[in-house]
């Protein structure tokens, strides 16, 4: 039986959270070999999301570890450190999984040092009538573009648990620290880099992970683009002007769509 810890954060998300754990379940039941248990970290939310996570009527493994987390992050590297799985998987509280997700987990498998990312990340956004549309649709990032940037986005991928907590031993048990405000998840993935882990996209080429436009890199694109850029020219071991040049274009970019 293959084991899969699912970290889910969560912060009044009422509206979405039945839809991130409905595609949970529906993705769990296609594999017979495959048990999921869902690990909740909540932020403290005072709306309905954890009377929706409690009566959630399945047999979907849902437990609640952690509850007034004061970040996304730190709700996640408390739901890590209470993970028991040989396998962990960071999914938003108002994101979604197609139903193939865990072919490759199931069906490929991949290398303890690889973090197994989806064929395809789902940009969705809402329309005039509130309802989610695709935007866009887009492959994970590889190659020359993993030296100024992640693969996109900080969720969605899946990796050895064993392997990732030798890997937080250095850093206090969390999975993220608090260097950064908006680039966490850049952060993360040079770090993970740097210790000798390497990207592996799922051979299953309809697997998708669906996520919201916006969010916190919208509302501090600015902020963000800096950070990440601190980041990766601190990574670098060459020059850092093309990486400088790259992150001015895109916040460029930004100030014209905005």
């Amino acid at each position: 039986m293959i084991e899969l810890d699912i970290l889910l954060p969560t912060l009044n998300s009422e509206n979405t959270i039945l839809k991130t754990l409905e595609s949970i379940n529906r993705a769990q039941n296609k594999y017979k070999n495959l048990k999921v248990v869902v690990l909740v970290s909540d932020g403290g939310s005072l709306d309905n999301t954890k009377n929706i996570v409690n009566n959630f009527n399945s047999n979907l493994d849902i437990r609640i570890v952690s509850e007034c987390d004061s970040s996304p992050e730190e709700g996640l590297s408390k739901a890590f450190i209470a993970s028991k799985g040989e396998y962990v998987m960071p999914i938003g509280a108002d994101d979604f999984i197609s139903q193939d997700y865990f072919q490759d987990l199931v069906d490929v498998g991949f290398l303890s040092n690889q973090i197994l990312l989806p064929a395809n990340f789902c940009i969705l956004r809402k329309n005039i009538d509130g309802e989610m549309v695709l935007r866009q649709k887009r492959s994970p990032r590889k190659g020359l573009m993993l030296r100024y940037t992640i693969p996109l986005p900080g969720f969605g991928w899946i990796a050895n648990t064993s392997k990732l907590k030798h890997f937080i031993g250095p850093r206090n048990q969390m999975l993220f620290t608090n260097k950064y405000k908006y680039a966490t998840d850049n952060e993360l993935f040079f770090d993970l880099r740097n210790s000798g882990f390497s990207y592996k996209t799922m051979k299953n080429n309809h697997s998708s992970y669906y996520f919201l436009e916006g969010g916190r890199s919208r509302a501090n694109g600015t902020h963000l683009f800096k950070e990440a850029c601190e980041i990766a020219c601190k990574n670098s071991k060459w020059f850092t002007l093309d990486i400088k040049f790259i992150y001015f274009l895109w916040l460029f970019w930004i100030k014209v769509r905005q």
